[in-house]
């Protein structure tokens, strides 16, 4: 049984109840509360930060439902409220919003891909990459995430040769970070290997040549045979 709220009088108030909704699985009573909670935030003139807000969980909420189209909608106008508000803050606060916006374009993306629109899908991605090395920088092991998901949408388009080159960017920062046999690296080998054949062939340059693990790679086809027949990782 729903726990009955009290209160219900601000948009947060009613931003909480639909949360608990969403938890009882009861999504269309979520979806109520979520949009009146819109509305009290559009009607008071809140800042964009609680309208955004309310607007991802209404997103949300119809990707449960696998509503698409109206989940696009709703994450566009959450998206378009971030972007626009990113002008009026500070350098800390900044930062923050563009990992916001990065997190908002991959919410996107996998709206889009759902959709089966993989082109949509990439762009947003390319955007949530953008944004997450404008705070983070080019070499961060933070864009693991980001990397990923656009080469997997990039091969899911055919692009192979430009998902490969995210791969190959990936697996440099990945070694710069970790042992060559930990699970992560050996997820992105096994990646390169379902992409193409050249994939292997290139991994040795990738790796210090002073470190003996440079030889894995090239002796890495008894991994490449053994899934050779898989599906790429989701």
């Amino acid at each position: 049984m729903t726990k009955k709220l009290e209160n219900l009088d601000s948009w947060q108030s009613l931003a909480d109840a639909g949360e608990i909704e969403i938890k009882n699985r009861n999504y269309g009573e979520a979806e109520k509360y979520f949009s009146q909670a819109l509305e009290l935030v559009e009607r008071e003139q809140f800042n964009s930060l609680e309208r955004a807000t309310v607007l991802d969980f209404l997103s949300l909420v119809h990707v449960i439902r696998h509503n698409y189209e109206l989940a696009e909608g709703f994450a566009k106008k959450a998206l378009a409220v971030k972007l626009a508000d990113w002008q009026d803050l500070g350098d800390e606060d900044a930062s923050f919003h563009w990992l916001d916006i990065a997190t908002s374009e991959t919410n996107l993306a996998s709206i889009y891909l759902k959709m089966n629109q993989a082109p949509l899908a990439t762009e947003s991605l390319k955007s949530a990459l953008e944004c997450s090395e404008s705070v983070l920088g080019k070499s961060s092991i933070g864009l693991t995430s980001a990397l990923r998901n656009l080469a997997i949408a990039l091969k899911s388009e055919g692009r192979l040769d430009e998902a490969f080159l995210i791969y190959k960017r990936l697996l440099k920062i990945q070694i710069s970070q970790f042992d060559f046999d930990d699970p992560a690296i050996e997820d992105v080998l096994k990646d390169l290997s379902l992409l193409h054949s050249k994939g292997i062939a290139e991994l040795a340059p990738l790796v210090n040549q002073d470190d003996p693990r440079v030889y894995k790679p090239l002796h890495f086809s008894h991994f490449i045979a053994a899934n050779s027949n898989e599906n790429a990782p989701h």
